[in-house]
């Protein structure tokens, strides 16, 4: 909850679409967050803005009903979930039956921010876990000068990054994670550049992941 996965979704989106890219994608968006107020209009919103459709799902059977729908009219489908709290297994326990409609093909981030405790990360984590999520977003990466928290449970969990957010604009303030922008975080730690672009160059193709940093 509070993380800004709707922000988050909706840069993801406007990458997808690559306005400037020569092989832009056809993108749709599913919002399963009808319980936060404002939240399916926020996401209205930013898809208006975009020129993406938008579904809004009130139930499991919308979201197969929605998908099934967009299968043949879209490469990439983005769904924003509701934010539940990790201590909250009744509706944690309802949200799987959504998830259950995605089918195996879906890829499952976590979104965590970036000044959350490494306690709280752990049990965010662990309680996420029957969501067989692949991968981290870490957003807010901007509202924080200290990140050993993300560095120790990157290197427990062997969990990786794929995202960073690090602000609220659409679609700036996204990027993709890489060694190079976790080192420049660090306090107090310089490293020589073409020591990092030697690192950035080797793990170029894979997602960051800190034990070998």
């Amino acid at each position: 909850t509070g993380v800004g996965k709707t922000t988050t979704l909706a840069k993801i989106a406007a990458q997808y679409i690559g306005k400037k890219s020569e092989n832009p994608l056809r993108v749709k968006v599913i919002t399963i967050d009808n319980w936060r107020i404002g939240a399916a209009y926020q996401m209205k919103r930013y898809c208006e803005l975009m020129g993406i459709p938008l579904m809004v799902a009130s139930s499991p059977t919308d979201v197969r009903a929605y998908m099934d729908i967009y299968r043949e009219e879209a490469d990439v489908i983005c769904i924003d979930t509701i934010g539940r709290s990790p201590n909250d297994h009744e509706k944690i326990s309802n949200m799987q039956e959504y998830f259950a409609e995605l089918g195996d093909d879906a890829e499952v981030y976590l979104t965590v921010c970036a000044g959350t405790r490494i306690s709280d990360i752990r049990e965010i984590m662990k309680q996420y876990a029957i969501f067989k999520y692949k991968s981290l977003i870490i957003t807010k990466f901007d509202e924080t000068s200290c990140i050993g928290n993300l560095f120790s449970i990157i290197s427990e969990t062997n969990i990786p990054v794929t995202y960073i957010t690090a602000g609220q604009a659409v679609p700036q303030d996204f990027m993709q994670a890489d060694i190079e922008t976790f080192l420049k975080k660090l306090k107090n730690f310089s490293i020589d550049q073409e020591y990092i672009d030697q690192l950035c160059s080797t793990d170029k193709n894979r997602f960051l992941r800190a034990s070998g940093v």
